[in-house]
């Protein structure tokens, strides 16, 4: 027996159907849309909504960009990096690159003495005592043993030249005198000590100091050369005196090799010259100091220096060469997609 339908359930299975189609209800008009039907009639409560098309090329655009601005800034970077390395490898080269200045070649005085007596030394010293002012002594010394010139000996005459463009500190009319082409002369009598002792003997002698406005005088060093001026000195008189040279301002003086013109003694403020006069003659010349151990290192560092600017010229031209061709390879804005 068929089981009858409660009231209300109106929806019969699908099954039963033969064509497959849903019935129409019973209390629906058959005029009226059925429920299957409002949901076609209204597609945009069952479709997702499109947005609008200027949003979307927006965000196309967006897109397209986003690979492009990371590829951009890695293009920048290599040549900003290349230009940083070559300038701070050129600044490193200007730091080693040894300085070029030279210490000038010192010029000697003259000094010319008249004796009527044996003379066994004629000393010249120089010391600085101020940056602007050097201090000049000269002394003659009996020979060994004598401390007074013998009965009634004339005094000894001494007369000292500078050179050219070189001034006494003061030139009293007295005794200095300026010559043609700017050379300052002094010119004084000495009178004899009575005696020096000194190596358990005693000497006499006569001295005579001056003051020179100048600046490191008979003495100058660029660190890798050394020069002292050995002056020239023209004797008149009895005996063959030595001529001692002793420069008390030369720095460093036994950091350097003199072999040209070999020093008596060198130490770290001292160089000391002990050269025999010739027919009372000795000319004027000067000895020169090599420090082969710093010559060798600015050599080093020049070698070095060249090298660093040779390498900061190439990565600046590699940064430069970047730059220019940054963008060659970067994908045409309207290129299609993959």
């Amino acid at each position: 027996m068929k089981k009858p339908q409660r009231p209300g359930d109106w929806r019969p299975c699908v099954a039963s159907i033969p064509n497959g189609e849903s019935p129409v209800p019973e209390n629906q008009s058959p005029g009226e849309p059925t429920a299957a039907g409002a949901l076609a009639s209204r597609p945009e409560e069952t479709q997702p909504s499109r947005p609008p098309e200027g949003l979307a090329a927006a965000a196309s655009a967006h897109h397209d960009d986003r690979p492009r601005s990371r590829r951009l800034p890695k293009k920048i970077l290599r040549p900003v990096i290349l230009a940083a390395l070559g300038g701070v490898l050129f600044i490193v080269a200007l730091i080693l690159y040894p300085s070029p200045s030279e210490s000038p070649t010192p010029s000697y005085v003259t000094i010319e003495t008249t004796s009527t007596v044996s003379v066994g030394i004629i000393g010249y010293q120089v010391s600085q005592v101020t940056p602007s002012i050097a201090k000049v002594v000269i002394e003659i010394i009996l020979p060994t043993g004598v401390t007074y010139p013998p009965g009634e000996a004339p005094v000894l005459k001494l007369s000292l030249y500078l050179p050219p463009g070189t001034a006494f500190r003061t030139c009293p009319s007295d005794f200095c005198t300026l010559l043609g082409g700017n050379y300052y002369q002094w010119a004084e009598t000495l009178d004899f000590s009575s005696e020096t002792p000194g190596g358990g003997t005693s000497s006499g002698e006569a001295i005579a100091t001056f003051f020179v406005r100048a600046h490191s005088f008979g003495y100058g060093t660029d660190g890798i050369n050394a020069s002292a001026a050995i002056p020239q000195v023209f004797y008149q008189g009895p005996g063959s005196p030595a001529l001692e040279v002793a420069y008390f301002n030369a720095t460093s003086a036994d950091s350097y090799d003199w072999s040209a013109f070999p020093a008596e003694e060198v130490n770290a403020n001292l160089a000391f010259w002990d050269e025999p006069l010739t027919s009372g003659v000795a000319p004027g010349r000067v000895a020169v100091g090599i420090d082969h151990a710093s010559e060798t290192r600015a050599n080093n560092e020049t070698f070095i220096a060249g090298a660093l600017i040779g390498l900061a010229g190439g990565a600046l031209l590699s940064a430069v060469q970047e730059a220019l061709h940054a963008n060659d390879n970067s994908a045409p804005e309207n290129s299609p997609a993959a």
